[in-house]
């Protein structure tokens, strides 16, 4: 018998013919299981989107990657329905082919057919038109100006951004395009705006500049100033944030993009250990920090650039843990828990120019009258623990009262003295708490009334965080210094909050939105908590309004 000498391709299709080996146009894994696709249009001739569907049959899909002329459009689809969306533009013209590799929940892969959809969607080489407009010509006081753009183009106004003297400040995406440009002294001279609009194509136009004079003679404070471990700059576009942990503060810009406040961080700033407090200058461009481990208050300039540095330093009493300014911005209070004082700074020069003893002063604030002299105004400090009452035994639950002090700011001669004694604490175990440990203050907007939370204690009792441990508010008269109500802010907790309530443990800080309007910031808690001030100030209601 003759040899047969048999090419490999040959020896393939005798098997193939003969039934021995199987073939899929598919290339799946056998089985049964197929994967078609299908697309929402095959012939898309305007910029837009399409849908892309796979399906099986044979199977159960567990997973779907879609694929574009052969590359991987995201990330595989894991979940019915097993659909992605594809943005189509004039880069896209010709035919493309779409396919879909899936896997079933047995582990069976298939490849689909192609799906081919003709994209002839016309070049876009026009830009828009824009023409700029501002609410004011010149500006005198701090404040907000309105710019305006009038765009329009042949296909459509993607968006359009806003600049100052060339500096990007903010973007609109929908008619009317316009941004509120927040003005303040230094703002002074003479300010160019520009609009630049955009189409979907990418094509821009930018509008003729219109000129604003600037001329703002006096920069000061928008409200009264308070200690904290957060400040915002008066024009909002500036936020710096104290980092214990870290030594150092992060400074972030704050701008409206399409009617939504969008914060990106800039920088951060070494300053030394244990930065405690912050606040920012009334000319928007300075803060001061003030550094708890180290004894010192630090200047930094230029927080609007990425470029922000120390530029100047102040040594004062131990354990820095408050600051806050003048309207002017010419004088800084420091609260020196440590020493057991209180020192004001000049802000130009960096020189401590007076002190004042006060038992371990915390936090503190400054009113604000609304103009440049600081000679009416009050300083208003917290002393941290809790004073004694004559005549009381140490322990019992209520033998200690809450005090606050005000100054009058630039000499910081003694004013008022305010107590706030124990108050009862009707449905918990003891009958009594005592107010201490007065973290942190805020003077209201309109001056009346200074705001202070704090932690009391009823010692005598077993120890139980949520029986003998209460956090409050306490009020006060700013300028008569009579202390106006007491308010167990857990007890309302208790009694408001039907479910998911949180105890709100260690209240740090508190914020005002006009004059009745509070969050407590809770650290035992990380949560924050809204609440409203009754009109006679005597009651607050938790939750949002």
């Amino acid at each position: 018998m003759s040899k047969l000498k048999l090419k490999w391709t040959t020896l393939l299709a005798i098997m193939i013919m003969a039934g021995m080996i199987s073939c899929s146009s598919t290339g799946g894994t056998g089985g049964g299981f197929t994967v078609t696709i299908s697309s929402s249009s095959t012939n898309v001739t305007a910029t837009s989107s399409i849908t892309l569907t796979a399906s099986a049959t044979g199977g159960t899909l567990a997973s779907v990657q879609f694929l574009k002329n052969g590359a991987a459009i995201g990330a595989p689809v894991t979940a019915a329905p097993f659909q992605t969306q594809v943005d189509l533009s004039s880069a896209d013209n010709g035919s493309l082919s779409f396919t879909a590799t899936a896997t079933d929940t047995t582990g069976k892969t298939d490849t689909s057919d192609a799906v081919t959809v003709t994209v002839n969607i016309p070049v876009d080489n026009t830009p828009p038109t824009v023409s700029l407009a501002t609410s004011a010509a010149t500006v005198s006081d701090a404040g907000s100006i309105t710019l305006t753009a009038t765009a329009s183009d042949d296909v459509g106004v993607a968006r359009v951004e806003f600049f100052k003297n060339g500096t990007f400040i903010g973007q609109a995406f929908a008619a009317p395009f316009s941004f509120q440009a927040f003005l303040t002294q230094s703002d002074n001279g003479s300010l160019s705006f520009t609009a630049k609009a955009f189409d979907a194509a990418g094509n821009s136009s930018e509008s003729s500049p219109v000129g604003v004079t600037v001329n703002i003679s006096v920069a000061t404070l928008l409200r009264p100033s308070k200690s904290g471990s957060i400040a915002i700059s008066g024009n909002n576009n500036y936020i710096v944030q104290v980092n214990p942990e870290n030594d150092n503060v992060s400074i972030f810009r704050s701008a409206v993009e399409n009617g939504t406040r969008v914060v990106t961080k800039t920088v951060d700033v070494p300053v030394g250990v244990e930065p405690s407090s912050v606040v920012i200058h009334p000319d928007d461009k300075t803060a001061f920090v003030a550094v708890r481990g180290e004894a010192k208050v630090v200047k930094i300039a230029d927080i609007s650039t990425a470029t922000a540095a120390i530029t100047a330093t102040a040594a004062v009493g131990s354990e820095p843990t408050g600051i806050a300014l003048s309207p002017s911005g010419k004088l800084l209070a420091v609260a020196e828990f440590g020493e057991s004082r209180i020192s004001l700074v000049d802000t130009t020069t960096m020189a401590v120019i007076s002190s004042v003893e006060i038992r371990n002063p915390r936090a503190l604030a400054i009113t604000n009258d609304g103009d440049n002299d600081d000679t009416d105004e009050k300083l208003i400090v917290t002393e941290f623990y809790g004073e004694v009452i004559p005549g009381t035994v140490e322990g019992q639950d209520n033998t200690r009262k809450g005090v606050v002090r005000s100054y009058a700011l630039t000499t910081l001669a003694p004013q008022q003295k305010t107590e706030f004694l124990p108050l009862a604490v009707p449905d918990f175990v003891p009958n009594e708490t005592s107010p201490n440990q007065l973290y942190a203050i805020e003077i209201s907007p309109d001056n009346s009334k200074f705001m202070v939370v704090a932690t009391a204690a009823s010692p005598f009792s077993k120890a139980k965080f949520n029986e003998n441990i209460f956090q409050l508010l306490l009020i006060g008269d700013v300028t008569t210094g009579a202390a106006i109500s007491r308010i167990n802010i857990s007890a309302a907790i208790k009694n408001q909050v039907a479910e998911g309530k949180l105890f709100m443990a260690d209240i740090v800080d508190l914020g005002l939105v006009g004059n009745n309007v509070i969050y407590f910031a809770a650290r035992g808690a990380d949560a924050f908590q809204r609440a409203e001030l009754s009109g006679d100030s005597q009651s607050i209601t938790l939750g949002a309004g």
